[in-house]
């Protein structure tokens, strides 16, 4: 899972019924492989082990949780994308639900994370969204499809004269 300190929640908000972030990530500690159901999931109500889950899992908190400025509509469950910061808050990320690859490009959700990508583009921050493995940078003029991303490779955004480029550079292969 990925780093998101939980310092401030929004007050009076809880997951409830929704529980996409225990669809979407991976979780070495109870072998759960991203895109699946976590075995302790109990739909409609949350973690079946919830007083003994791993601290990956007790340490995120969705950005639905920590924005206010998320309205309901943004709640993972029903726009279908988990978004949450890494890389130092310098990238918003959006995961979509396996079952609806496409839900980051229906609106409210799609305008809203170009309006990001604009903001995200003065300040050297990145939007990107992922499905799978797959990602995808939103920029402020274009999407742009990089292909798989593994754990380790780094996303970089080069602002040129005509606009910016996207570069995807490899971990080195452990040999």
């Amino acid at each position: 899972m990925p780093e998101n300190p939980s310092s401030v929640l929004v007050p009076g908000r809880a997951c409830g019924s929704c529980s996409l972030c225990c669809k979407v990530f991976r979780v070495p500690e109870v072998d759960k492989p991203a895109g699946q159901w976590c075995r302790h999931i109990v739909h409609g109500k949350g973690c079946g082990i919830h007083d003994s889950r791993p601290q990956v899992c007790r340490a995120f908190f969705c950005h639905w949780m920590r924005n206010g400025a998320l309205d309901d509509n943004w709640r993972p469950d029903r726009c279908k994308v988990v978004l949450y910061t890494e890389a130092g808050g310098r990238r918003l990320v959006a995961v979509v639900d396996p079952t609806s690859p496409r839900a980051w490009a229906k609106e409210p959700v799609y305008s809203q994370l170009k309006r990001w990508a604009i903001v995200a583009a003065r300040s050297d921050h990145q939007v990107v969204v992922f499905h799978g493995m797959h990602a995808t940078v939103i920029l402020p003029d274009r999407e742009v499809p990089v292909g798989e991303v593994a754990l380790g490779d780094e996303i970089i955004v080069h602002r040129r004269a005509y606009g910016f480029s996207v570069e995807v550079r490899r971990k080195e292969p452990v040999r």
